[in-house]
């Protein structure tokens, strides 16, 4: 192991903390253009006190990553963050991109310090981001050239339209989805009644003309189903190619007019 690694592995064991709570407040400042392997806690939890000695050397062997972020969520206070995140048990340990909260994949390595170094050395690399340009795709970063060139205050106002129109797309959806959902768990009511009876002699032929209507029943609904996940994928396609990440991530650190701008 490096010397770096090792020295600031000492710090932490000596009570030096490193650690940074995160918040809604500070997620965006502190994550912008990092993997993050977060720790989602509760300050009740054996098992979270347990592993926080590990936990608190594995932040400080990446406090001064430009490009990976060892974090902690006090889910008894950031209970939105927790929620998104999908936390439903503690400690709950999520990496990726910090970008979509509801994306984080769930750690289940052992949680041993070897095997949380190993993992986090190998699996949170850099990001397309303002300072990991040699990160982004060709696409994403002439994307993301083209927003550093602009004023914060010009992104800001765009990024508050995007989020507002995809926003409005996406409650939209939501509903549809919600709407759907009702017709499929009443179909499917109906469907297992009718599997459950057993025609009378003579009575055949309605017993198959019901099955004939179910089975229209069961393709409709598949259509709509169809059609409604198109729609999600391409919601989430527009939301990618109009940039809205790069453009939140630019910014943070693009320079505001000054008064030789006005």
């Amino acid at each position: 192991m490096r010397w770096g690694v090792l020295s600031l592995s000492l710090v932490a064991s000596l009570g030096v903390s490193h650690s940074i709570e995160l918040t809604s407040s500070n997620w965006d400042k502190e994550t912008a253009g990092k993997q993050v392997f977060v720790k989602f806690f509760a300050p009740w939890c054996g098992h979270c006190k347990t592993m926080k000695p590990d936990w608190d050397k594995l932040i400080a062997d990446f406090s001064d990553s430009k490009h990976a972020g060892i974090y902690d969520v006090d889910c008894t206070v950031e209970t939105d963050l927790c929620d998104q995140a999908g936390v439903s048990g503690y400690p709950a340990l999520k990496y990726g991109d910090p970008s979509d909260l509801k994306a984080l994949k769930p750690y289940e390595g052992e949680r041993t310090l070897e095997s949380l170094q190993k993992f986090a050395e190998e699996n949170l690399g850099p990001i397309c981001a303002p300072g990991s340009l040699d990160a982004c795709s060709p696409e994403d970063r002439e994307l993301l050239e083209g927003f550093l060139k602009r004023t914060a205050d010009e992104l800001t106002g765009v990024v508050k339209k995007l989020e507002r129109k995809f926003g409005d797309m996406g409650k939209a959806l939501t509903k549809k989805s919600f709407k759907l959902n009702e017709k499929w768990v009443e179909f499917k009511e109906d469907e297992d009644e009718h599997s459950k009876v057993k025609p009378k002699k003579g009575e055949e032929k309605q017993q198959a003309d019901q099955t004939a209507t179910l089975g229209k029943s069961r393709a409709k609904l598949q259509a709509e189903q169809d059609t409604l996940d198109k729609a999600a994928a391409a919601l989430k396609e527009e939301i990618k190619s109009s940039g809205l990440k790069l453009m939140k991530l630019a910014a943070k650190v693009v320079r505001k007019p000054g008064k030789s701008d006005l």
